[in-house]
C-alpha cells in the first residue's frame, strides 16, 4: 500500500448505513458488474446531496466489485479493472486496515451471495482473516448455487 491517504477510506458506521441491499434491486443482473454501476450511481446522487462520506462508501463498494481475479496468482490474486502506463486502478491492497475491516462487517451481514462472496474474499486478501475466507468459500458456494436455480 502505498505512502498517501487512501482515497476511499471510510469505517463500519458509514457503510453499514448504506442502504445496499434496496441498491441492488436496482441492478439488472444479480453479479458484481453490475452492482458496480449501481454503487457509482449512487455515490453520484450521494456526493450531489453533499453526503461525501456515502458517497466514499459506495465508490469503495463500486471498485471492490470491478476488481479482476487473478486465480493463478495466490499473492496478488485481485488485480486492477486496468492499467495503463499512467497508472493503475483501485486493488484491495490498496485499502486501510479500517476500510477493510469495514467491507469485512458489511460482508457478515450482506443478504445478497455474490456481493457478500466479494467483500468476504478481498476481506482475505487484505486482512488475511481465515474466518472470512471461509465464509467467502461458502457464499460462493450459494451464490453458484443460486445460478443454477
Amino acid at each position: 500500500m502505498s505512502e498517501q491517504a487512501f482515497a476511499f477510506a471510510t469505517n463500519s458506521e458509514v457503510l453499514l448505513g448504506l442502504p445496499v441491499s434496496d441498491a441492488l434491486e436496482a441492478s439488472d443482473q444479480a453479479e458484481c458488474r453490475s452492482y458496480a454501476a449501481v454503487f457509482f450511481d449512487h455515490a453520484e446522487v450521494s456526493e450531489a446531496a453533499g453526503d461525501n462520506d456515502a458517497a466514499g462508501g459506495w465508490r469503495l463498494l463500486a471498485h471492490l466489485c470491478q476488481v479482476t481475479l487473478n486465480p493463478s496468482d495466490p499473492n496478488d490474486p485481485f488485480g486492477p479493472v486496468s492499467q495503463d502506463a499512467s497508472g493503475r486502478f483501485f486493488t484491495p491492497a490498496d485499502m486501510d486496515e479500517e476500510s477493510a475491516q469495514a467491507v469485512c462487517q458489511l460482508g457478515d451481514h450482506a443478504t445478497d451471495a455474490e456481493l457478500c462472496a466479494r467483500l468476504l474474499d478481498v476481506t482475505w486478501d487484505r486482512l488475511r482473516d481465515a474466518s472470512a475466507a471461509r465464509d467467502a468459500v461458502r457464499r460462493y458456494l450459494e451464490a453458484a448455487q443460486g445460478m443454477f436455480d
